[in-house]
This record gives C-alpha cells, structure tokens and sequence, in this order.
C-alpha cells in the first residue's frame, strides 16, 4: 500500500493511490442493515462505527507529530454520516475533534475520550472522512481520506445562525402562529393562518435560548375554531402555496425544562394584502357598530315581548375583517340581559341607552358575519350568524370536613380490605407466593367528598399468612387467611381510597398506596428488571428441557412476566408468574439456552400464550451459572376461539394451504425474473399461519425460502420443491404472504401481499428497478450487445422494451443479473449510437416495436469507481412474432402485457369517475389483474377482470388518471378490495381507450351502507347506555363520567332494561337497551 501526505490550508488530506482489491463473498452478519450497496445513515451505537472513528482519530494524531508540546486531540462529536456495504463497510462520516487534556505522545497513542477528557477552553475542528471497516482481513480498517477545518469559538451570550433541525426553531414558531390566531379570535367563520416555512434567524444562548426568527404565514385550509387552537402546518396546511404569504419577524425565549417551553416576547408581520382578512382593532367603532347591527337581528329572531329583556353586547373577543366591496366583518362577542324589554320600541337601543346591570353575566356567544356599506341608508347585511347558550357558572363547593376515622365504620373495613386486595394482586396471583393479611388499622383520617361519598386515608399493618396467594384466595380476609405471627414480622402501609355508597351500590377505588417492607421479607418485583429476564429465561430453559428435545415440537418462549415476588435470602429469591408461546425454532438440543430475541413468537394466532407458569428461581450474580431453578410447575391455556369470519389455526393437510404457499413462492420467484443467470427459490419449510373464511379463505402463512440446485428459467416455472430443493446447508430467508383461495375459480390462489426479510450479505437479492446501477448495467449491456451484432447503417439499433426481472449480489461490487426484452429502435446501429440509452433511441411504434429478443446478461457494477460496468456474459434468443389469432376469436390475455395493463388503469378511472369527484370520497385504486381475454376487431376488444380497493388518495379530480404507484393502497381500510369486470376497446396505434361497460360485485364488500347504519344506531345505543349509568351513579364533580370505549359483538334484540355486571377500576357493563350491547367502560 502506497501513502502519500500533502499539506493543504483547510487541513490535511490522506490519499490512498494503491489499494489491494479482494474478492470475496460476504458471510458474516453486518451490523448496518439496508439495501445491499446503497448508503444509509449510520447507527450511532454500532460498534464498527466507533472502532473506525478511534481508528481516524489515531491518523490524525500521529499525522501531526507526536509531541509533549501539543495536547492529543479526541473525538467530541460524531454529527453525521452513511455507510455502504461494499467489500466490508465503507463509512463516510462528519466528525468534531477537540483538544484534550493529554499530550499527544506515542504513550497516549489509542486513548479515546473516556481516557483523555476534553480540554476546556481548546481549539475544535470538523472533520469529514472515509473509512473501510472489515471484519475478515488484518488490520480490518483503512482511513481512505479526511479533511479538518478549523471551528471558531463562539464567544458566550453571542448570537449564532439557527439550525433549521433544532426542535426549538419549530415549537417557537408554532407559539407565534398560535398567538396570530389568538388575536384573530376563535370562530368557524374565520380562517385560520398557518406557517409557510422558516426563511432564517438566530439564536443567542443565555438562560435558555432567545430565537429570532424570520418566517411566513398565509391562510390555510382550516378554519379558526377553538378545536383547531393548537393545529399545526402539517395539521392545517396553506390553502394555496403559491398565494402570496406575509413575512413575520418574532422573538421567542425558549426554555425546554418549564412549562410552558415557549414565550413570545414579541412578533410584527407585514400587513394582509388587499382582501384578505386582518385582526379588528380592539377599539374599532365600525366593529363595535356592526356587533350591534348583528344583535339587533339576534333579538328580533327571538320576538318582541314584555316578558323578556332586550340583550345588549356584553364583550368584543376578536374578529377579522375583510374588504371585497365594502367591509365584511367576522366578529366574536358576548352578549347579555340589559335592564330594557324586548319590544319594537327599542329595536335600535344602544348599550348605553339599555345597560347591563352589574350583577348579571353573558348568556350566548355569538359569531357574526356582517357586511358594512358605509354610503348606503341601510349599511349593515347579516350574511351569515349563530349564537351558543354560555352554561351558568358552577355554585361554590360545600366545605370541606376532615375527621379521625371510627374504626367500626363500614366504610373503613371496605377500604382497607381493598387496598390488602390491591397489594396481592400486585404481587402476582400463585400457589408459590404467600398471601398477606391485615394485621389492624392503626389510625386515619375521613374526609366528605363534595357531593357524596368520602375519602379515607389509613394506616394499618399487614404479614403472611396460612393461605398461599393463589386467585382461589383472591378476595379472601384475615378472618379466612389469618396471620402466621402477630407479634412480630409485620409490616406498614398507608393508602388512600375512594368509598361511595348508595342504597344498592358500593364503589370502592383506589387512589394510593406505599408498604414498608423489612429486609429479607418478600417484595413485589419491577417486570422491567434485566434480572427478571433473565431469571424468567433460565426457568424457560428448564421447562423446555423437560418437555424433551424434538424436531417434532416448537420450543416454548417466555411471552410475558406477568408479576412475582422477590425476596433476598443468600441471593435473591424470586416467585414468579409467566406465559409462555410457541417461537419459530424446534426444541432440538442446539436451541437450548435461546431467548425469544434468537427464537422470535409465531406471528398471528400462533404466537399467543398456550401455557401459564410459576416458577422459583434463586439468582446469585456472583456465581458463573447465575440462576437455580429450584421448582416450576405449568398449565396449559384453552385456545383461542375464533368467530365466525375471524381467524384461526390452519390446518397443514388443507390442499388449499399447499397451493396458496406455492403460489407465494412461484411471485417471490417471478420478481427476481426468469432466467438461467439467476438461482430459483424453494420452499423450505412451512412454519403456521391463520385462515380466515370470507368470500373464499384468506390465509396468512408463514414459511421459509433459500436457494435451490435449479435455475429461475422460465422452464422451471411452478417447479416444486420436490424437483428443486434447498441447497443443504444454506441460509434460508423468513417470509410470509397473504393469499385468497377460491377453489371454485382458475387461478384459485391471488397473493394480495407478501414479504421476506433481508438476505444474508453476499446472496441474490430482487433488484431495485429506480437503483441508478441498474440503468447504467443494463445500458451497457445492450450496449455490448448491439456492438457484437456489428455496426451498419442497414440495421437497427436494439433498445429496451421491457426489464421483465433481475437479481443483485453484493461482492467487490454490484453483480446484476438481468433478464429484459429488445425491439427496433428509430436508431441506427451505428458507431454515432454506440453507447446511446434507451430514451435517446426509442423503440419503433405499432408492429415494428414489438419485442424480438429475450436477452439475459450479468453485469458487475462498481459505483465508487465512477459508475464503472462490466458485461461480464450475455445471451439472446430470437422471440417468434405473436400469431394473429382469429380475427374475433376470444384469446387469452397476458396480465404483465402492456396493452391490458393501460385499459385497465383507463376503466379504473371511468369507475372514479362514474363514483363522481368528491375531496370527501376515497378514490378506488388497482390491487391486480385476474385471468381474461381479448379479441382483434378494430384494435384490441378487452374482457377484463381485476380488483380495486380503497387508497390513501381521495376521489377529487386533481387525482383523476393516477395509478396504484400515485395513490397506494390504504393499509388499514376496513373495506375489503373488490372484484370488478369491464369491456374496453383500446386502439394502440391511436392511444385510444374507451370503456364500453364495467361491473363491480358490491357483494364483497363486508361493510354495506346498511351496515353502516346498523353501527351508528349501536354507537348512538351505546351513549345513551353510558349516560343513563352517569345518571344513575348522580352529577358530581367528584363522581367519575362513565364512556363507551368499545362496541363489540352486537346483535339486534329489543330489550328495555340494563344491568350493571361489575364495578371496579376496569368496569365491564353489559347494557340492553334497544340492542343487545357490551360497553367497555373506563373509570
């Protein structure tokens, strides 16, 4: 290797001339996970990450000259960077070095910054670098390049650029638009303004931050009610970016650790253009004039009586006003009884000819959408106004009274027993865990709620007892379970709860408790403790060892430490409670001490909990096998049920299971295109899966794939794992796909989705057809391809008509292997065209560019040499021309053809047409093409079938002719995809497509607009249950409100009366009340 050192002012450049390439493939795991050969940022704990920037460090260092004189400089920062999985990892990152309080000496060579502080103040520089980490070569990392600059000091106090990223740029801005808005005032008929963007500022750090800060504003899409207060540009965003937008200049003390963080000292911004709306002055005459106008109108609605008060404006909120031919005013106010009746007489009365009382308070809220013509008799048009009723203020709380308990009160015997209840419960319900009991109440406090009920603080001790803590015994009392020894071993608590009692109810709550608990006396355990992990772990190991070792069966993981119990002995004893899940893995010997980190739960159904178990483990952290399980014991968990339309286990021998999985693997396969470059994937193994049954079965499989000893030609299409199995002893990639099978149609399995995880480095990966590698490989390709016909102006130039598939490999470089058709191009084959892309030379139109070869090529791609290619091999067969057909005759159709892929897309536009263009209408997107034919009439007759389903976009007609790839798919709909038909002629030649007729089977859909009726008449059952249980619990400040969390299950039976089940922190009530309906109710 070859090093050259030259001097520059910015810094020091290292400049590596030589370097030994080595070709290799990759089979250790990398510690960057990403698109093979692609940069991505880096993972800032990745230890790789920090060995090459001690290595970078160490360059540095000794490039200046070891001295005593100099201090060694240490890495403060690393602010950014990517690595790129090459031949290793290649990091490019930006780091800051400082100054550090050792000397840069050969003694202090590899010292980072734990060893070597920073030196405070010191000289700082920014550094960017380039470095080669691999784990199979020595030294393993190589400093490809760096470039230091110096960083000036910031004095203390002083003002420095802002950083747009910094989170307190945004949360002050967002304080300033809140206070625009405010000003503006809170109202349906004013719009509200958001953030067009940051242009610039500064900030000054002091007692917190002082930002000052350049932005824009405009109107956005929301109006400024008081549900939008705290909206945020992404919530309401402008309602035209290219409106002209007003500048606004701000200053923001930001301070993160209070609350509020930010406080605006102080903001100007331009004026509104001429129209828009701009804030009313709080003393405007005109405002206040046209307010009274507004009111007049409010109290004519009402009717003129003697025996009501005239209302008069009580205050001025806010409002906007605007000028479009004459002045529109959007204004908020209050309004209130005077001391006037309501009578024609007084129609044009003033506040001050019909005042307020002083004792009387506003009774409406109004908003106001008056238009003022100032040289008009008649100046003032109400166009638009609504007032809401102000509720009258609360009457003052009934003082409050606190007394010592009386220990002979019910109340005190329901609570403390609640909070010993609430203490084993926490402890975990377990025949290995001792229940504890009351001792006595030894005193406490009562005090009267509000309206009804009490508060009762006590304080009592508690101890073990006879009876083990078992959910037998959950409500047991002293009296059932007595204390094992009241003289000595007890321990204290206090709590505080809640007791409210009526005539037929109870209602015991828990606000609070705390126990003393002595040493060496049982504790509750923290589930999140990394010891309870690993104590749980260990006693998982045991029971799976008991179970025996079997290919046959999964090996059981730990799903959840449920509670338990610690208690310091010599070590620590734990009791714990758990669950335990089927995992991916067999419980085969080598498995043995896996976690479920190594051995991941089944997905699905599969992965809940199938056994509940009590375990005690003595853990000494100071002996090599830390943890003793001294005994266990499980019991099995009953299934989980499915119902009717829900998920549920599959069954392996389902021949529709077989056929779905083959059709996964068969789309997994046709993704990486067919070609004999390119290796073909089998099945390895089927782990489980659910099935659902709707219209037809959806099944949801999850299974493995590898390499298998075929290639992916198109001769091994549907080939079985049987003719092509797994190549032993390769690494097999976890999948799993969601497919509907209806055995009553052809093709009976559609994969609607499916995904695999990453490859291992090294292995064929499917290419990604936006890479920047691909266009340059297959160019060159095609390239080399037309050069080996020879150059002649009699002939033309080859060109791509389509990339049907290909793989990437990750070796010194990018192999692509890629499977692609050609056509005639308008080109030449010339020399002038040699290295001319496909858009310079585009295929012939109508007939002449129909595809005439089939070419597979492997390319080695090298990006860092400067997009440098090598056509490695090629080879290209002659296609036949496309028969005819009978002129009429139905044909099957290809679904990949490029014809039937246009008419399709074209009818799906009709249909989001036809639906009519709407912003509050979803629009319907293409999820796949289903088996259909054609005929040759005049052009291409289509008969065709496919699915749409929901997408993220809406029907509006800005979104009018945009594909699955503009709008996807909507991931959670609850809308299932549907099953549509349409006959379209499409004329190519003319690019013409016109849809003839289209059907879509509405029947499919789960959700109808009937259905959808039938929920809101549960919801609305639903409220009304909730609110006749707040009605009958009684209004009280200090009552908790009872609301529907969730409907589920509900069936239309007519039934006039409710039932409360169970009351207690969750509440569960059944209510029947026009329907049959369970509520889940949170206190």
């Amino acid at each position: 290797m070859a090093v050259y050192v030259e001097a520059m002012s910015t810094g020091v450049v290292l400049m590596l001339v030589s370097v030994t390439a080595v070709l290799t493939m990759i089979t250790g795991v990398q510690s960057q996970v990403g698109p093979p050969g692609h940069q991505i940022p880096v993972n800032m704990s990745d230890p790789h990450l920090h060995a090459s920037v001690d290595v970078v460090v160490d360059v540095i260092n000794r490039d200046r000259g070891y001295s005593e004189d100099i201090p060694r400089q240490i890495c403060q920062t690393i602010e950014n960077g990517t690595v790129q999985v090459v031949d290793g990892e290649m990091f490019r990152l930006r780091l800051v070095i400082a100054d550090s309080v050792c000397t840069n000496t050969e003694a202090n060579e590899n010292k980072t910054s734990a060893e070597c502080a920073v030196l405070s103040p010191g000289k700082r520089k920014r550094c960017q670098t380039i470095v080669i980490y691999n784990s199979w070569e020595a030294p393993g990392i190589d400093v490809l390049s760096y470039d230091c600059v110096d960083i000036q000091p910031t004095p203390p106090g002083a003002e420095m650029p802002i950083n747009m990223s910094d989170p307190g740029v945004a949360k002050s801005v967002h304080a300033v638009v809140i206070l625009v808005n405010d000003r503006r005032g809170y109202a349906d008929i004013i719009t509200r303004v958001s953030s067009g963007g940051i242009v610039g500022g500064t900030v000054q750090i002091t007692d917190g931050n002082i930002y000052r800060l350049q932005f824009t504003i405009g109107d956005s899409v929301c109006n400024n009610s008081i549900d939008n207060w705290n909206a945020s540009s992404t919530d309401c965003p402008l309602l035209d970016p290219d409106m002209k937008q007003r500048k606004c200049n701000a200053t923001v003390t930001y301070k993160h650790w209070e609350f509020p963080m930010c406080k605006v000292i102080g903001y100007t911004c331009e004026p509104p253009p001429p129209g828009d709306q701009r804030p009313i002055g709080k003393n405007d005459t005109d405002a206040k004039l046209s307010a009274e106008a507004a009111i007049s109108i409010i109290n004519y609605d009402r009717g003129y009586s003697n025996h009501t008060f005239r209302r008069i404006l009580y205050g001025m909120e806010g409002g906007t006003v605007q000028i479009p031919g004459g002045e529109t005013f959007r204004l908020i106010f209050t309004i209130a009884d005077s001391d006037c009746k309501n009578t024609e007489e007084n129609y044009n009365a003033t506040s001050a000819e019909c005042p307020i009382p002083p004792a009387r308070l506003p009774v409406q809220r109004c908003e106001s959408e008056v238009l003022d013509r100032n040289w008009l008799p008649n100046r003032w048009f109400i166009q638009n106004q609504r007032c809401d009723d102000i509720p009258p203020p609360p009457l003052p709380p009934k003082p409050k009274y606190v007394r010592p308990i009386n220990r002979s009160d019910p109340g005190v015997n329901a609570s403390v027993n609640a909070a010993v209840n609430k203490i084993n419960e926490v402890r975990g319900y377990a025949d290995i865990i001792t229940r504890q009991s009351l001792g006595e109440v030894v005193s406490g406090t009562v005090e009267d709620m509000v309206d009804e009920g009490h508060i009762y603080r006590l304080l009592f001790t508690i101890g073990s007892s006879y009876c083990n803590n078992s959910i037998y015994n959950a409500n047991a009392t002293s009296k059932d379970c007595p204390l094992i020894r009241t003289d000595h071993g007890l321990h204290t608590c206090n709590t505080s709860v809640i007791y409210i009692h009526k005539e037929t109810t109870t209602t015991v709550a828990i606000i609070s408790y705390y126990c003393e608990v002595p040493p060496g006396d049982e504790r509750p355990i923290n589930t999140s403790d990394p010891v309870v992990a690993e104590a749980a772990d260990e006693a998982v190991n045991v029971i799976n060892w008991d179970r025996g070792y079997s290919d046959n069966i999964r090996r059981l993981v730990l799903y959840q430490v449920e509670a338990g119990t610690m208690q310091v002995v010599s070590g620590e004893m734990y009791k714990l409670i758990f669950t335990l899940s089927n995992s991916l893995c067999k419980n085969t010997e080598d498995k043995a001490n896996a976690t479920s980190t190594e051995c991941p739960i089944e997905a699905g159904i599969q992965g809940r909990p199938v056994q509940r178990c009590e375990s005690q483990i003595l853990y000494k952290h100071w002996l090599s096998q830390k943890s003793d399980v001294m005994e266990h014991s499980c019991v099995m968990l009953p299934p989980p049920t499915a119902p009717p339309g829900g998920e549920k286990e599959i069954n392996r021998s389902d021949p529709g299971v077989a056929e779905s999985v083959d059709a996964a693997v068969e789309v997994i396969n046709q993704e990486r295109g067919y070609a004999d470059i390119i290796i073909r994937q089998s099945l390895r193994e089927l782990l489980g899966g659910t099935v659902q049954v709707v219209d037809g079965e959806i099944y949801r499989l999850d299974f493995t794939v590898g390499n298998s000893e075929c290639n992916n030609s198109i001769v091994n299409i549907n080939t079985s794992n049987a003719d092509c199995p797994v190549i032993p002893g390769m690494k097999q990639r976890l999948c799993n796909a969601t497919v509907v099978y209806k055995h009553w149609k052809m093709p009976r399995s559609t994969v609607l989705s499916h995904m695999c995880e990453g490859p291992s480095p090294g292995d064929q990966v499917i290419i990604n057809r936006t890479d920047p590698g691909v266009s340059f490989a297959i160019d060159d390709a095609i390239s080399t391809i037309n050069k080996d016909r020879g150059y002649s102006n009699n002939t033309s130039r080859w060109s791509l008509y389509k990339l049907e598939g290909g793989t990437e490999q990750i070796v010194d470089g990018s192999v692509y292997r890629l499977a692609f058709t050609l056509s005639n191009s308008v080109c030449s084959n010339t020399v002038e065209h040699s290295n001319a892309t496909s858009s310079e030379c585009p295929v012939k139109s109508g007939k002449a560019g129909l595809p005439i070869q089939r070419c597979e090529s492997k390319v080695l791609y090298r990006r860092w040499l400067g997009n440098v290619t090598d056509v490695m091999e090629h080879e290209c067969e002659t296609l036949p021309l496309p028969p005819p057909g009978p002129r009429g005759g139905d044909i099957p159709y290809n679904k990949n053809d490029p014809h039937v892929i246009t008419a399709t897309n074209a009818v799906v536009d009709v249909i989001n047409e036809d639906r009519g263009y709407s912003d509050q209408v979803p629009r319907k997107s293409l999820v796949g093409i289903l088996n259909g034919t054609y005929q040759i009439v005049d052009g291409e007759l289509f008969h065709l079938k496919f699915i749409v389903g929901i997408s993220l976009c809406n029907n509006s007609k800005e979104n009018a002719n945009k594909t699955t790839k503009d709008c996807p798919l909507k991931p959670d709909s609850r809308l299932r995809p549907t099953e549509c038909a349409a006959l379209v002629n499409y004329k190519p030649w003319k690019s013409n497509t016109k849809a003839l007729n289209w059907t879509c089977d509405k029947s499919m859909n789960v959700r109808k607009l009937s259905d959808l009726h039938v929920q809101s008449a549960f919801k609305l059952s639903g409220d009304f249950a909730a609110n006749e249980i707040n009605k009958h619990n009684g209004y009280s400040c200090c009552t908790y409100k009872y609301v529907v969390k969730d409907v589920v299950s509900p069936t239309s039976t007519h039934n006039a009366s409710f039932t409360t089940v169970m009351v207690r922190m969750h509440v569960c009530v059944r209510v029947y009340l026009l329907y049959n309906t369970v509520l889940y109710i949170d206190i």
